[in-house]
This record gives structure tokens, sequence and C-alpha cells, in this order.
């Protein structure tokens, strides 16, 4: 751009404002503007940087005043005003939208540890398995004594941890962890402010609360990663211990992966454990969809099984304790799975559209031993590294349910055993609190042209 006379300070202030209004609007803070600064109002170069990269809430004009400058004055002021007014043209852009920003756009470097660190995870507990399950150079029986041993020294490495309410949390490694952090960034995880009314009970004295997420999608990598992220939604919650998380009986079963689920909240999703944990004033985090829901995930859909769901709602309601939906925008989108969708209309007759890789045999599997099967593709075909893949959770209001017997002033602190039309009841408000919460993000998300599906 050819750097005009200035010979007054209307000429000065019309170039300011034909810069700051042009598309390269983030040019304003780049090194040939800076020299140009210098030249016209005559400040050292020091001075003009600190006052471009500083905070735009900071005010300056003590500073300019003190310099007696009206020039800088007014270029704060043209400044402020456009930026503010790009902005809200950006954010009315956006919100009109009917697909916004899904996907991320990590570099190379970041893709590659990205890989590496969700892919090993996969190679450690091969070769652990390998080693003890054939005794590889006579290792078996060294391998499991060091196990053990280290089992001894970390949070949860009791055996029987997972079916009890304390778990095995270790809430310095779901938080800093560096692979988390990492993945975190890779897809760009990002919490949504919850609404005023779930900020307003949290921060009552033993405050709880059922989490329900959807959709579980294709391997869930949100829930590991959210688990460090809970203390932006409900600090007093997690500053108190009273986090966790319920999770498939079968990863108690793997050796590494055990250990990661414990660490990061889990315990197990047996109705006995979850009632027990309930009954000590801690909020649980549930997937009902399992892995039912997982199984059925279609990249490009929203998806969840949720119809024959109303375990978690009957578990609320036995406990007095309020449903909070959530839903994970981009967990869908995660894998691409296969076969791919062909067939938009159609989203009951699951049978026919996986016949070819086994749908039944892989359902019956899941059905009856709990070992779900999933055929995906993540970051350069990896089972395990997600897509980048831009991931929003988005939290509703608390859901109060009420027993026609109970005064509704007792409603809040007492449990009730549901009948059957009572339950009806609030799993059909569920559901449409849930479909409400999803239509009031989707749009601004990225996800206009997608409905959700409730199988």
């Amino acid at each position: 751009m050819t750097r005009p006379a200035c010979t007054g300070i209307e000429n000065f202030l019309a170039y300011v404002r034909m810069y700051v209004t042009s598309t390269s609007y983030d040019g304003i803070f780049n090194k040939k503007f800076a020299n140009f600064l210098c030249d016209v109002i005559g400040i050292t170069r020091s001075n003009i940087f600190s006052l471009l990269f500083e905070s735009s809430t900071v005010d300056h004009s003590i500073y300019f005043c003190s310099k007696s400058n009206a020039s800088l004055i007014s270029l704060l002021k043209i400044l402020r005003i456009n930026k503010n007014s790009s902005a809200k043209t950006k954010s009315s852009s956006q919100s009109i939208t009917m697909t916004g920003k899904t996907d991320t756009n990590p570099s190379f470097a970041l893709k590659v540890q990205a890989y590496l660190w969700s892919t090993s995870l996969i190679a450690v507990v091969a070769a652990f398995c390998i080693s003890v399950l054939f005794n590889v150079a006579g290792s078996r029986l060294y391998i499991l004594v060091v196990y053990a041993s280290l089992r001894l020294l970390v949070p949860g490495g009791m055996f029987g941890s997972e079916r009890t309410p304390r778990g095995g949390v270790w809430r310095k490694f779901s938080e800093h962890y560096y692979a988390f952090k990492l993945l975190r960034k890779y897809l760009e995880l990002e919490i949504v402010p919850a609404p005023t009314e779930l900020a307003k009970a949290e921060a009552e004295k033993d405050a709880q609360f059922v989490f329900a997420a959807f959709p579980h999608g294709t391997n869930s990598d949100f829930r590991v990663l959210l688990d460090g992220m809970f203390r932006e939604v409900i600090p007093n919650i997690i500053e108190q211990d009273r986090m966790r998380t319920l999770a498939a009986s079968i990863l108690f079963k793997i050796p590494i992966v055990r250990e990661i689920a414990l660490w990061t909240g889990c315990i197990d999703a047996s109705r006995k454990c979850a009632e027990a944990a309930l009954v000590q004033k801690k909020s649980l985090l549930v997937l009902p969809g399992g892995e039912a829901e997982q199984i059925r995930t279609i990249y490009g859909r929203e998806r969840i099984f949720l119809t024959k769901r109303k375990g978690f709602i009957k578990l609320a309601m036995r406990t007095g304790v309020p449903v909070v939906p959530m839903y994970v925008f981009g967990s869908s989108d995660a894998y691409y799975t296969y076969p791919k969708d062909t067939d938009k209309n159609n989203s009951s007759n699951d049978s026919q559209k996986f016949d070819w890789s086994f749908y039944q045999l892989r359902h019956k599997l899941q059905k009856n031993f709990g070992i779900c099967i999933t055929l995906c593709s993540g970051l350069w075909g990896s089972p395990l590294c997600p897509l980048p893949k831009k991931t929003t959770i988005v939290f509703g209001k608390p859901i109060w349910f009420e027993s026609s017997e109970t005064p509704k002033s007792d409603s809040k602190s007492c449990g009730f055993e549901p009948t059957s039309e009572e339950l009806d009841k609030g799993h059909a408000l569920f559901v449409k609190e849930l479909t409400a919460l999803f239509d009031e993000h989707k749009t601004r998300l990225g996800y206009g042209d997608r409905t959700l599906e409730v199988i």
C-alpha cells in the first residue's frame, strides 16, 4: 500500500479510516503502518508499538492528553469504533449463516503430535497384552509385578476402586497432562458459558446434578478431555471433588485404559455404584446412549439413541437430583464411519445400511457382551485420532422432576419412586429440552442444515 503525503490532520485521519475499514483490518498492527505513524506523529517506535499492541480495553486517553496530541486521540476513537463495528458485523453475519466453522485448521506439527499421542495408546496397550499373554522373552512375571507395584503408587490403584464412589480421581492429570492439552487445542474444544440457571444452582451448597451428554460419538474423545475443563462450568463441585463419570465396565478390564479412566473421574456404570455416588452428594456425567448409540453413529448426521433410555431419568427421580442436558457439537463428525451414509431419510433401518459391515454380528457382541466394534477412521486413517473438527459443548438448564404426590415446595429436595406415567412424562420433558438446546445452538455453530434424530 503506497503511503500518501499527509499535510494535515484531516488527511492523516482519512488515511487511517481507509486503512482500518479495508479488508485487511489486522494489518493495522504491522510494522509498515507503525513506521508510518512514527513518521507522521513523531514519537518513538517503542511508544507506538506499546500503544498498538496493548489491550484495546485499556483507556489510553490520559497518555494521549499528556502528549497533547489530538491526532492520537482521534486515532484511538476511530480504531475502537471500527473494531467494534467490524466485530458486530462479523457476529451478525455468523448468526444468519446456516453453516459456520466446523473444521479446525491445525498446523502440520500439531496434527503429527495429535496422531502420535492418540495412536500410541493402542500400541502401548497391545504391547502390554501381547507380552503378558504370550510371555514374550519370559517377561510376563516381570511386567505383572511392575504393573501391580505401580498401581499401588497412583490414585485408584487398589483393586475394585472403580466400584466405589471415591474412584481414583487425579485432577492434576486430567487438567494439565500435556497430551490432553494438545488434543484440546487440536479440536479447539470449547465450552459455551453455562446458562444463568445452572450457574446459580451450582453456587448453592451441596449442589449436585446428573449431566446427560449426547451424542456418544464413535470414540467419545471429548469425555476424557472434558474432565479437565469442568472447572469452567462447575467450579464449586470440582473444588470439593464431587464430580464423577459413569463408564462402561469393559474399560476397567483393560490395563492402562483402566488407569486413564479412573484418573479422569470415571467409576463403574452399574446402578448400585451410581446410586451410591449420588447418595454421597456427588454429581454424575452420564452418556445414556452408550455403546448402542456408539455403534449407530453416522458421520454427517446427528443421531442419538434415547427413545428407550430412561434409566438416568429414573435415577434422578429416585434421588431428587436435577438432570442437565448437554450436547456435544462435532462429536458425530470426529471420525468417518463405514459404510458411508447413503440414505439420509431412513434413520431407523440400521440393518440394511450396515449388512456388508457385519452389523448384526457387531450388534450382538455389543448387546450380549458389551463389546462395541466400530468401523471408523480419523486423521490419516487412524481409528483413535479424531479428525480436526471443532468440538463445542453446550449445557442446558437443570430439569427438576416432580411427583404428583409430592408438594411442589419439597420437589427439589425429595426423591421419589416414579410411576410409569411419571417416568414417561419426565423422559418426554428431557427429550424436549435436549432438542430445544440443539436447535438453539446449531445454526451459530455451523450445523443449521441438520436435524436431531432421536431413535
